[in-house]
Protein backbone atom coordinates (compact mmCIF):
# COMPACT_ATOMS: atom_id res chain seq x y z
CA UNK A 1 0.00 0.00 0.00
CA UNK A 2 1.39 3.41 -0.87
CA UNK A 3 1.46 5.46 2.12
CA UNK A 4 0.78 9.25 2.08
CA UNK A 5 4.96 10.31 1.98
CA UNK A 6 4.69 8.47 -1.86
CA UNK A 7 1.59 9.63 -2.47
CA UNK A 8 2.89 13.53 -2.09
CA UNK A 9 5.88 12.05 -4.89
CA UNK A 10 3.25 10.75 -7.06
CA UNK A 11 1.64 14.23 -7.07
CA UNK A 12 5.22 15.91 -7.93
CA UNK A 13 5.51 13.33 -10.80
CA UNK A 14 1.46 14.39 -12.30
CA UNK A 15 1.46 18.12 -11.80
CA UNK A 16 4.90 18.55 -13.09
CA UNK A 17 4.17 16.30 -16.07
CA UNK A 18 0.63 18.28 -16.12
CA UNK A 19 3.23 21.62 -16.87
CA UNK A 20 5.05 19.49 -19.71
CA UNK A 21 1.90 18.79 -21.57
CA UNK A 22 0.48 21.81 -21.18
CA UNK A 23 3.67 23.82 -22.59
CA UNK A 24 5.10 21.43 -24.85
CA UNK A 25 5.65 22.64 -28.20
CA UNK A 26 4.43 21.26 -32.16
CA UNK A 27 7.04 22.48 -34.02
CA UNK A 28 10.63 23.54 -34.24
CA UNK A 29 12.74 25.99 -35.47
CA UNK A 30 16.14 24.46 -34.70
CA UNK A 31 18.79 22.20 -36.06
CA UNK A 32 19.06 20.63 -33.12
CA UNK A 33 15.68 19.38 -32.78
CA UNK A 34 15.82 18.71 -36.74
CA UNK A 35 18.95 16.34 -36.16
CA UNK A 36 16.92 14.30 -33.76
CA UNK A 37 13.89 13.84 -35.44
CA UNK A 38 15.65 12.98 -38.68
CA UNK A 39 17.46 10.04 -36.34
CA UNK A 40 14.37 9.04 -34.61
CA UNK A 41 12.80 8.62 -37.77
CA UNK A 42 15.48 6.47 -39.70
CA UNK A 43 15.51 4.53 -36.53
CA UNK A 44 11.95 3.73 -36.36
CA UNK A 45 10.88 3.59 -40.37
CA UNK A 46 14.15 1.75 -41.46
CA UNK A 47 15.83 0.69 -38.77
CA UNK A 48 19.22 2.80 -39.31
CA UNK A 49 20.88 5.70 -37.66
CA UNK A 50 21.52 6.73 -41.24
CA UNK A 51 19.82 9.73 -41.73
CA UNK A 52 20.20 11.09 -45.65
CA UNK A 53 17.10 9.37 -46.57
CA UNK A 54 14.69 11.28 -43.85
CA UNK A 55 13.03 14.22 -44.99
CA UNK A 56 14.64 16.21 -42.01
CA UNK A 57 18.02 14.38 -43.18
CA UNK A 58 19.26 17.82 -44.55
CA UNK A 59 19.42 19.46 -41.12
CA UNK A 60 22.53 21.06 -40.29
CA UNK A 61 23.95 19.32 -37.06
CA UNK A 62 24.72 16.60 -38.83
CA UNK A 63 28.08 14.32 -39.69
CA UNK A 64 29.54 12.24 -42.60
CA UNK A 65 30.93 8.73 -41.40
CA UNK A 66 31.70 6.19 -44.47
CA UNK A 67 29.66 8.01 -46.89
CA UNK A 68 26.92 8.60 -45.07
CA UNK A 69 24.63 11.37 -43.05
CA UNK A 70 24.34 10.88 -39.36
CA UNK A 71 23.39 13.19 -36.70
CA UNK A 72 25.48 14.46 -34.45
CA UNK A 73 23.52 13.96 -31.39
CA UNK A 74 23.62 11.63 -28.74
CA UNK A 75 22.16 8.61 -29.30
CA UNK A 76 20.49 7.96 -25.60
CA UNK A 77 17.49 10.74 -26.46
CA UNK A 78 17.07 9.18 -30.04
CA UNK A 79 16.65 5.57 -28.93
CA UNK A 80 13.79 6.80 -26.36
CA UNK A 81 12.19 8.97 -28.99
CA UNK A 82 12.34 6.11 -31.63
CA UNK A 83 10.24 4.19 -28.64
CA UNK A 84 7.51 6.53 -28.40
CA UNK A 85 7.17 6.78 -32.33
CA UNK A 86 6.80 3.10 -32.51
CA UNK A 87 4.33 2.99 -30.41
CA UNK A 88 1.97 5.63 -31.85
CA UNK A 89 2.39 3.81 -35.01
CA UNK A 90 -0.77 1.52 -34.26
CA UNK A 91 -2.75 5.13 -34.61
CA UNK A 92 -1.00 5.76 -37.88
CA UNK A 93 0.46 8.99 -36.23
CA UNK A 94 4.52 9.86 -37.27
CA UNK A 95 6.33 12.58 -37.80
CA UNK A 96 5.71 12.05 -42.29
CA UNK A 97 1.62 11.63 -41.33
CA UNK A 98 1.41 14.27 -38.40
CA UNK A 99 4.38 16.01 -37.68
CA UNK A 100 2.82 18.42 -35.05
CA UNK A 101 1.38 15.59 -33.05
CA UNK A 102 4.23 13.37 -32.94
CA UNK A 103 6.40 16.15 -32.28
CA UNK A 104 4.31 17.07 -29.38
CA UNK A 105 3.81 13.29 -28.19
CA UNK A 106 7.89 12.42 -28.95
CA UNK A 107 8.60 15.48 -27.01
CA UNK A 108 6.76 14.75 -24.10
CA UNK A 109 6.88 11.30 -23.09
CA UNK A 110 10.63 11.37 -23.43
CA UNK A 111 11.93 15.56 -22.27
CA UNK A 112 8.63 15.84 -20.76
CA UNK A 113 8.37 12.43 -18.62
CA UNK A 114 12.29 13.51 -17.54
CA UNK A 115 11.01 16.53 -16.23
CA UNK A 116 8.30 15.18 -13.75
CA UNK A 117 10.42 12.22 -12.58
CA UNK A 118 13.50 15.00 -11.74
CA UNK A 119 10.94 17.40 -10.12
CA UNK A 120 9.82 14.08 -8.05
CA UNK A 121 13.76 13.75 -7.44
CA UNK A 122 13.92 17.33 -6.43
CA UNK A 123 11.33 16.48 -3.44
CA UNK A 124 12.30 13.02 -2.32
CA UNK A 125 16.43 14.74 -2.10
CA UNK A 126 14.94 17.95 -0.27
CA UNK A 127 13.23 15.40 2.17
CA UNK A 128 16.31 13.20 2.26
CA UNK A 129 18.09 16.21 3.74
CA UNK A 130 16.03 16.85 7.08
CA UNK A 131 13.46 19.58 5.30
CA UNK A 132 9.81 19.73 5.62
CA UNK A 133 7.12 18.53 3.25
CA UNK A 134 5.94 22.09 2.59
CA UNK A 135 9.83 23.41 2.18
CA UNK A 136 10.23 20.46 -0.25
CA UNK A 137 7.70 21.07 -1.81
CA UNK A 138 7.96 24.40 -2.13
CA UNK A 139 11.92 24.07 -3.57
CA UNK A 140 11.27 21.47 -6.20
CA UNK A 141 7.71 23.56 -7.20
CA UNK A 142 10.60 26.70 -7.48
CA UNK A 143 13.25 24.62 -9.29
CA UNK A 144 9.74 23.47 -12.00
CA UNK A 145 8.35 27.37 -12.50
CA UNK A 146 11.23 29.73 -11.44
CA UNK A 147 14.52 28.70 -13.51
CA UNK A 148 14.61 27.81 -17.38
CA UNK A 149 14.75 24.45 -16.57
CA UNK A 150 10.90 24.48 -17.93
CA UNK A 151 11.85 26.18 -20.65
CA UNK A 152 13.87 23.51 -22.24
CA UNK A 153 11.45 20.90 -21.40
CA UNK A 154 9.40 22.11 -23.88
CA UNK A 155 11.21 21.01 -26.89
CA UNK A 156 13.17 18.09 -27.98
CA UNK A 157 16.50 18.74 -26.67
CA UNK A 158 18.75 17.12 -24.48
CA UNK A 159 19.76 19.20 -21.52
CA UNK A 160 16.62 18.58 -19.34
CA UNK A 161 16.76 14.89 -19.28
CA UNK A 162 20.52 15.23 -18.44
CA UNK A 163 19.83 17.20 -15.65
CA UNK A 164 17.26 15.50 -14.50
CA UNK A 165 19.81 12.68 -14.46
CA UNK A 166 22.18 14.14 -12.51
CA UNK A 167 19.71 15.51 -10.04
CA UNK A 168 18.37 11.37 -9.23
CA UNK A 169 22.37 10.57 -9.32
CA UNK A 170 22.83 13.42 -6.43
CA UNK A 171 20.01 11.73 -4.41
CA UNK A 172 21.15 8.29 -4.77
CA UNK A 173 24.48 9.16 -3.43
CA UNK A 174 22.80 10.32 -0.21
CA UNK A 175 21.06 7.24 0.43
CA UNK A 176 24.34 4.94 -0.53
CA UNK A 177 26.25 7.17 1.73
CA UNK A 178 23.73 5.74 4.82
CA UNK A 179 25.01 2.50 3.59
CA UNK A 180 22.67 0.94 0.59
CA UNK A 181 25.21 -0.41 -1.98
CA UNK A 182 22.16 -0.50 -4.20
CA UNK A 183 21.78 2.72 -4.21
CA UNK A 184 25.85 3.16 -5.40
CA UNK A 185 24.76 1.22 -8.16
CA UNK A 186 21.95 3.85 -9.39
CA UNK A 187 24.04 6.96 -8.82
CA UNK A 188 26.64 5.49 -10.78
CA UNK A 189 24.25 4.39 -13.44
CA UNK A 190 22.00 7.94 -13.65
CA UNK A 191 24.89 10.01 -13.50
CA UNK A 192 26.37 7.94 -16.55
CA UNK A 193 23.09 8.45 -18.06
CA UNK A 194 23.78 12.13 -17.76
CA UNK A 195 26.45 11.37 -19.43
CA UNK A 196 24.91 9.73 -22.51
CA UNK A 197 22.39 12.48 -22.90
CA UNK A 198 24.72 15.01 -23.27
CA UNK A 199 28.88 14.19 -23.38
CA UNK A 200 29.65 16.80 -21.07
CA UNK A 201 27.87 15.34 -18.16
CA UNK A 202 30.63 13.70 -17.27
CA UNK A 203 31.84 16.31 -14.49
CA UNK A 204 28.82 15.27 -12.59
CA UNK A 205 31.09 12.13 -11.22
CA UNK A 206 32.38 14.98 -8.88
CA UNK A 207 29.79 14.22 -7.22
CA UNK A 208 30.33 10.73 -6.05
CA UNK A 209 33.82 11.30 -5.56
CA UNK A 210 32.40 14.16 -3.33
CA UNK A 211 29.64 12.02 -1.36
CA UNK A 212 29.76 8.35 -1.55
CA UNK A 213 31.98 7.14 1.65
CA UNK A 214 35.54 7.12 1.09
CA UNK A 215 36.03 3.42 2.71
CA UNK A 216 33.27 1.69 1.13
CA UNK A 217 34.79 -0.94 -1.13
CA UNK A 218 31.65 -2.18 -1.78
CA UNK A 219 30.28 1.42 -2.79
CA UNK A 220 32.55 2.36 -4.91
CA UNK A 221 32.71 -0.87 -6.91
CA UNK A 222 28.61 -0.88 -7.30
CA UNK A 223 28.98 2.72 -7.82
CA UNK A 224 31.71 1.35 -11.01
CA UNK A 225 29.13 -1.45 -11.85
CA UNK A 226 26.22 1.23 -12.06
CA UNK A 227 28.56 3.62 -14.81
CA UNK A 228 30.99 1.21 -16.37
CA UNK A 229 28.30 -0.25 -18.79
CA UNK A 230 26.64 2.62 -20.14
CA UNK A 231 30.11 4.68 -20.62
CA UNK A 232 31.16 1.81 -22.67
CA UNK A 233 28.43 1.02 -24.75
CA UNK A 234 28.56 5.18 -25.71
CA UNK A 235 31.59 4.81 -26.35
CA UNK A 236 31.10 1.72 -28.58
CA UNK A 237 28.71 3.40 -30.62
CA UNK A 238 30.95 6.56 -31.36
CA UNK A 239 32.93 4.11 -32.34
CA UNK A 240 31.28 2.15 -34.74
CA UNK A 241 29.65 5.11 -36.36
CA UNK A 242 32.38 7.84 -36.61
CA UNK A 243 35.68 5.61 -36.33
CA UNK A 244 36.30 7.48 -33.00
CA UNK A 245 35.18 6.78 -29.30
CA UNK A 246 35.28 10.81 -28.88
CA UNK A 247 31.43 12.18 -29.70
CA UNK A 248 31.19 12.86 -33.29
CA UNK A 249 30.29 16.70 -32.41
CA UNK A 250 33.94 17.00 -30.89
CA UNK A 251 35.50 15.02 -33.61
CA UNK A 252 36.70 17.25 -36.42
CA UNK A 253 37.62 14.73 -38.58
CA UNK A 254 34.03 13.24 -38.92
CA UNK A 255 31.61 16.49 -38.63
CA UNK A 256 31.55 18.88 -41.45
CA UNK A 257 29.40 21.44 -39.77
CA UNK A 258 31.15 24.54 -40.74
CA UNK A 259 30.52 26.56 -37.69
CA UNK A 260 32.16 22.98 -35.88
CA UNK A 261 34.81 24.44 -32.96
CA UNK A 262 36.64 21.10 -33.83
CA UNK A 263 36.92 21.00 -37.22
CA UNK A 264 40.26 21.05 -37.27
CA UNK A 265 41.06 18.80 -34.41
CA UNK A 266 39.91 16.76 -31.37
CA UNK A 267 39.98 19.43 -28.89
CA UNK A 268 40.90 22.93 -29.60
CA UNK A 269 41.50 25.83 -26.19
CA UNK A 270 41.42 29.05 -27.76
CA UNK A 271 38.01 28.98 -29.19
CA UNK A 272 36.85 32.52 -28.61
CA UNK A 273 40.58 34.11 -29.14
CA UNK A 274 42.38 36.59 -27.09
CA UNK A 275 42.79 36.92 -22.93
CA UNK A 276 40.02 40.01 -23.41
CA UNK A 277 37.69 38.33 -25.50
CA UNK A 278 37.31 35.52 -23.33
CA UNK A 279 36.83 38.23 -20.72
CA UNK A 280 33.52 39.30 -22.82
CA UNK A 281 32.89 35.96 -22.98
CA UNK A 282 32.53 35.42 -19.45
CA UNK A 283 30.74 38.72 -18.79
CA UNK A 284 28.73 36.96 -22.05
CA UNK A 285 27.53 34.06 -20.64
CA UNK A 286 27.14 35.33 -17.00
CA UNK A 287 25.39 38.43 -16.87
CA UNK A 288 25.10 39.14 -20.77
CA UNK A 289 22.72 38.35 -23.82
CA UNK A 290 23.26 34.70 -22.85
CA UNK A 291 23.93 35.07 -19.12
CA UNK A 292 23.35 32.54 -16.39
CA UNK A 293 21.97 35.41 -13.93
CA UNK A 294 20.69 37.21 -16.95
CA UNK A 295 18.23 34.15 -17.75
CA UNK A 296 18.29 32.36 -14.14
CA UNK A 297 17.88 34.93 -11.29
CA UNK A 298 17.35 32.19 -9.00
CA UNK A 299 20.89 31.35 -9.13
CA UNK A 300 21.53 34.14 -7.11
CA UNK A 301 19.23 32.47 -4.17
CA UNK A 302 21.18 28.74 -4.80
CA UNK A 303 24.73 30.38 -4.40
CA UNK A 304 23.31 31.56 -0.86
CA UNK A 305 21.44 27.96 -0.38
CA UNK A 306 24.87 26.32 -0.92
CA UNK A 307 26.49 28.95 1.90
CA UNK A 308 24.27 27.45 4.09
CA UNK A 309 24.15 24.19 3.39
CA UNK A 310 28.25 24.39 4.02
CA UNK A 311 27.26 25.66 7.49
CA UNK A 312 25.06 23.39 7.99
CA UNK A 313 28.29 20.78 7.80
CA UNK A 314 27.38 16.73 7.87
CA UNK A 315 25.46 15.37 4.51
CA UNK A 316 24.39 19.18 3.24
CA UNK A 317 28.12 20.20 3.78
CA UNK A 318 29.47 17.51 1.41
CA UNK A 319 26.91 17.57 -1.12
CA UNK A 320 27.34 21.58 -1.01
CA UNK A 321 30.65 20.40 -2.16
CA UNK A 322 29.79 18.52 -4.73
CA UNK A 323 27.22 20.49 -6.15
CA UNK A 324 29.46 23.59 -6.06
CA UNK A 325 32.91 21.73 -7.69
CA UNK A 326 30.93 20.22 -10.44
CA UNK A 327 28.95 22.88 -11.41
CA UNK A 328 32.05 25.49 -11.39
CA UNK A 329 34.12 22.77 -13.52
CA UNK A 330 30.91 22.97 -15.88
CA UNK A 331 31.05 26.83 -16.82
CA UNK A 332 34.44 26.48 -17.07
CA UNK A 333 34.40 23.83 -19.91
CA UNK A 334 31.59 26.21 -21.07
CA UNK A 335 33.83 29.04 -21.44
CA UNK A 336 36.73 27.62 -23.04
CA UNK A 337 35.00 25.32 -25.06
CA UNK A 338 32.27 26.91 -27.08
CA UNK A 339 31.22 29.92 -28.96
CA UNK A 340 27.64 30.52 -28.27
CA UNK A 341 27.34 34.09 -30.15
CA UNK A 342 25.30 33.22 -32.90
CA UNK A 343 23.29 30.52 -31.33
CA UNK A 344 19.37 31.09 -31.41
CA UNK A 345 18.74 29.80 -27.75
CA UNK A 346 16.94 31.40 -25.26
CA UNK A 347 19.85 32.18 -22.77
CA UNK A 348 22.73 29.40 -22.59
CA UNK A 349 20.32 26.07 -23.18
CA UNK A 350 23.54 23.84 -21.68
CA UNK A 351 22.81 25.58 -18.33
CA UNK A 352 19.69 23.13 -18.14
CA UNK A 353 22.55 20.39 -17.77
CA UNK A 354 23.29 21.98 -13.41
CA UNK A 355 19.96 23.92 -13.19
CA UNK A 356 18.05 21.40 -11.24
CA UNK A 357 21.08 20.45 -9.34
CA UNK A 358 21.71 23.59 -8.24
CA UNK A 359 18.18 24.02 -7.15
CA UNK A 360 18.75 21.74 -4.19
CA UNK A 361 20.11 24.54 -2.08
CA UNK A 362 16.33 26.25 -2.71
CA UNK A 363 15.51 24.20 0.26
CA UNK A 364 17.87 24.80 2.83
CA UNK A 365 17.64 28.67 2.10
CA UNK A 366 13.99 28.30 2.46
CA UNK A 367 14.79 26.91 5.66
CA UNK A 368 16.82 29.68 6.90
CA UNK A 369 14.90 32.98 6.07
CA UNK A 370 13.20 34.37 9.40
CA UNK A 371 13.08 38.22 8.35
CA UNK A 372 10.28 39.94 6.29
CA UNK A 373 13.08 41.70 4.33
CA UNK A 374 14.89 38.17 3.62
CA UNK A 375 11.40 37.03 2.38
CA UNK A 376 10.92 40.16 0.41
CA UNK A 377 14.04 39.96 -1.36
CA UNK A 378 13.55 35.98 -2.09
CA UNK A 379 10.37 36.87 -3.68
CA UNK A 380 10.97 39.40 -5.57
CA UNK A 381 14.01 37.38 -7.07
CA UNK A 382 11.81 34.50 -7.65
CA UNK A 383 9.18 36.92 -9.60
CA UNK A 384 11.81 37.66 -12.14
CA UNK A 385 12.62 34.28 -12.38
CA UNK A 386 9.26 33.04 -13.15
CA UNK A 387 8.72 35.95 -15.67
CA UNK A 388 12.03 34.77 -17.41
CA UNK A 389 11.20 31.80 -17.98
CA UNK A 390 7.53 32.42 -18.64
CA UNK A 391 9.28 34.56 -21.71
CA UNK A 392 11.03 31.21 -22.50
CA UNK A 393 8.42 29.00 -22.72
CA UNK A 394 7.27 31.31 -25.85
CA UNK A 395 10.14 30.07 -27.89
CA UNK A 396 13.31 28.38 -26.27
CA UNK A 397 14.58 28.24 -29.80
CA UNK A 398 15.16 32.09 -30.67
CA UNK A 399 16.98 34.96 -31.51
CA UNK A 400 19.34 37.00 -29.87
CA UNK A 401 18.71 38.71 -27.51
CA UNK A 402 16.07 36.14 -26.54
CA UNK A 403 14.20 37.97 -24.07
CA UNK A 404 13.54 40.34 -26.57
CA UNK A 405 12.44 38.48 -29.38
CA UNK A 406 10.28 36.41 -27.39
CA UNK A 407 8.84 39.52 -26.14
CA UNK A 408 8.11 40.44 -29.61
CA UNK A 409 6.55 36.83 -30.76
CA UNK A 410 4.31 36.90 -27.44
CA UNK A 411 2.82 40.32 -29.01
CA UNK A 412 2.40 38.47 -32.28
CA UNK A 413 0.38 35.87 -30.21
CA UNK A 414 -1.36 38.43 -28.65
CA UNK A 415 -2.69 40.17 -32.16
CA UNK A 416 -3.66 36.75 -33.79
CA UNK A 417 -4.74 34.82 -30.90
CA UNK A 418 -5.79 37.03 -27.95
CA UNK A 419 -7.40 34.45 -26.17
CA UNK A 420 -4.61 31.84 -25.87
CA UNK A 421 -2.81 34.67 -24.98
CA UNK A 422 -4.93 35.58 -22.11
CA UNK A 423 -5.37 32.36 -20.60
CA UNK A 424 -1.04 32.31 -20.55
CA UNK A 425 -1.00 35.59 -18.92
CA UNK A 426 -3.51 34.43 -16.27
CA UNK A 427 -1.92 30.80 -15.82
CA UNK A 428 1.42 32.79 -15.23
CA UNK A 429 -0.31 35.28 -12.48
CA UNK A 430 -1.85 32.09 -10.80
CA UNK A 431 2.10 30.47 -10.30
CA UNK A 432 3.02 33.72 -9.39
CA UNK A 433 0.37 34.29 -6.69
CA UNK A 434 0.81 30.47 -5.20
CA UNK A 435 4.77 30.48 -5.45
CA UNK A 436 4.65 34.10 -3.14
CA UNK A 437 2.26 32.55 -0.60
CA UNK A 438 4.28 29.67 -0.67
CA UNK A 439 7.51 30.99 0.03
CA UNK A 440 5.75 32.90 2.95
CA UNK A 441 4.25 29.81 4.07
CA UNK A 442 7.51 27.94 4.40
CA UNK A 443 10.15 30.15 6.02
CA UNK A 444 11.94 28.96 8.56
CA UNK A 445 9.82 25.46 8.77
CA UNK A 446 13.15 23.49 8.69
CA UNK A 447 12.87 20.66 11.47
CA UNK A 448 11.04 17.32 10.50
CA UNK A 449 8.19 15.91 12.58
CA UNK A 450 8.89 13.09 14.83
CA UNK A 451 8.10 10.00 12.90
CA UNK A 452 8.03 12.11 9.22
CA UNK A 453 11.17 10.31 8.58
CA UNK A 454 10.35 9.77 4.74
CA UNK A 455 10.36 5.77 3.84
CA UNK A 456 12.84 5.48 1.24
CA UNK A 457 15.53 6.72 3.77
Amino acid sequence: MVNGLDRRVLWVFAIAFALAALLTKTHTDSCNDMSRIAAIDSLAERHTFRIEQSPWGGTCDRYTYAGHFYSDKEPLLIVMGAVVELAMRPFHVSFVTNFPLAYYLVTLFTVGLCFAAGTAYAYVLARLLGLSERIALVACGLMAVATPVLTWAVVLANHVPCGMAVLAGATHCILARRGAPAHAFLAGLFVAIAAAFDAAAVVFFLIPLFVLPRRSAVSWLAATLGALPLLAAQAAFNLHFSGSVIPPAMNGNVWDYPGSLFKHHYLTLGVVGSADAYKDYAWYLTFGDKGLFTYSPAVVLCIWGLVLMWRNRGEQRILAAGIAASCAVFLVLTFLFTDDHSAGNYGERRYADFLALLCVALGPLLAAIRSRWAVWAVRLVVLAGIVMEAIGTVSPWTGNPGFTWNLDRFHTIWLHAPWSAAIDVLGFLGVVVVAMRAIRAARGESVLRPNDQPSWA
